[in-house]
């Protein structure tokens, strides 16, 4: 290549760079056939006919040496590629890194130029094989790292390969986001459980406060994040088909345990811990999955047009196994729990009492027929479809969700100035 002076005289010029395999490098002058004054710490030796001033040690100011670092920096930006045809590498970048700026290069426009071929060029290394420039990438080093183990590079082609030679890339100002929905897709295509593993582990440090798909059931299904999720359980709890409860993959459970490093005898209460901000995941206890089961029910009662009666049934035999099944445990008091009473309308469930279909029901029905209607008592035990069930068990049952045995108490609290008034009246009566 050739370059016009003032006196329109053809020059030409010659550069050279000269580099180890390693990238090490302890002589930092450039050179214009002898070392000049001028500190430029590459990871190369650089040579080149540049326009000297008298004393040889520093260049000029001048349209030549312009050019000639212009043509520099393509030197360096091809030299890399070059030696990396086989695999993509951060040389490029490596060799085009600088921590400072000298003076003389920089009233010349060398550091501008670099900066624009970081800008404009692609030498930015990805997963795929390519190389993109800056605008194209993505750097977020845990994810490639993940990706590139798992040959999952076609959901991510334009993730920057693991940095292992540790550039600072923060300085380029790289994209550190990616879609939830590829996140998804990368999630679904795990089927791997250990893999599964490093993935939770791995988003956890890196994506926080986002939540996505990434528990599986004990089918190895991924798990909805429209469903909540419980740590596992020993039961074999029953579900209504309309309620979106999962329960966590024990293997997948145990594992993460491992990875996580917890100790803590409340190992499902520590785990919901750490993962409840990147997942819908709740530690199991028996009272809040059947919680949600009356919950979902009282939404689906409150659709239009709806088989009350199909929601109610299918919620009893749910309970009723459930009851049967766990260790007994307390609904919350402030839960509504609506039944079917004798005219098979809604109820909750605190107002009834039970019916003559049930023993102890017999006696209250018959002292109540002329003061309670059927909307009182609760419907009779067929309606539920528990006939072939033991009674004991089923009136148990039911006066665990709130019915009425005999008598219903209500709580009232007192006035205390009324206390206080009748008893400045009168005296109070003798324990």
């Amino acid at each position: 290549i050739e370059l016009w002076d003032k006196d329109n005289e053809e020059e030409y010029y010659d550069l050279k760079i000269a580099l180890n395999n390693n990238f090490e490098n302890n002589i930092h002058e450039l050179f214009a056939f002898f070392p000049t004054k001028i500190d430029i710490k590459f990871p190369f030796i650089i040579h080149g006919t540049f326009d000297l001033n008298s004393s040889r040690n520093q260049i000029n100011d001048s349209q030549k040496n312009r050019f000639i670092l212009k043509k520099l920096v393509e030197l360096i930006v091809e030299t890399a590629k070059n030696i990396t045809k086989q695999e993509v590498s951060y040389k490029a970048l490596e060799m085009l890194t600088y921590n400072y700026q000298e003076h003389i290069l920089k009233e010349l426009g060398f550091y501008s130029y670099i900066d624009y071929v970081l800008e404009e060029l692609e030498i930015f290394p990805c997963l795929d094989n390519t190389y993109r420039k800056k605008n194209n990438v993505i750097y977020i080093d845990e994810l490639s790292i993940f990706v590139n183990n798992t040959n999952k590079v076609d959901i991510f082609p334009n993730l920057l390969i693991p940095n292992n030679v540790k550039i600072n890339l923060s300085r380029y100002l790289l994209s550190t986001s990616v879609t939830n929905d590829k996140l998804n897709i990368l999630s679904r295509s795990i089927t791997d459980i250990n893999q599964r593993v490093d993935l939770i582990y791995m988003f956890y440090h890196t994506f926080k406060h986002q939540k996505l798909e990434f528990l599986i059931d004990k089918n190895m299904n991924l798990i909805s994040l429209e469903d909540d999720v419980f740590t596992p359980s020993k039961y074999e709890f029953s579900i209504p088909s309309y309620v979106n409860i999962k329960f966590m993959n024990k293997e997948l459970f145990d594992k993460l345990v491992l990875k996580f490093k917890i100790e803590s005898s409340e190992k499902s209460r520590e785990l919901q811990r750490i993962l409840k901000e990147i997942t819908n995941i709740h530690s199991y206890e028996p009272a809040p999955v059947l919680q949600k089961i009356i919950t979902s029910t009282n939404q689906e009662l409150k659709k239009d047009n709806i088989n009350k009666e199909y929601f109610i049934v299918e919620m009893i035999q749910s309970l009723y196994e459930n009851f049967m099944l766990v260790e007994k445990t307390t609904i919350p008091v402030d839960t509504k729990i609506q039944l079917l009473n004798k005219n098979k309308t809604l109820t909750d469930a605190k107002n009834l009492y039970l019916s003559d279909s049930y023993h102890s029901g017999e006696m209250t029905e018959y002292l109540f027929k002329n003061i309670f209607t059927n909307n009182d008592f609760l419907a009779n035990i067929q309606i539920y479809k528990l006939q072939n069930e033991v009674i004991e068990d089923v009136e148990e049952f039911f006066l665990w969700l709130g019915v009425n045995k005999y008598t219903k108490f209500n709580k009232i609290n007192s006035d205390p100035n009324y206390e206080k008034f009748i008893f400045a009246k009168i005296d109070k009566p003798l324990a």
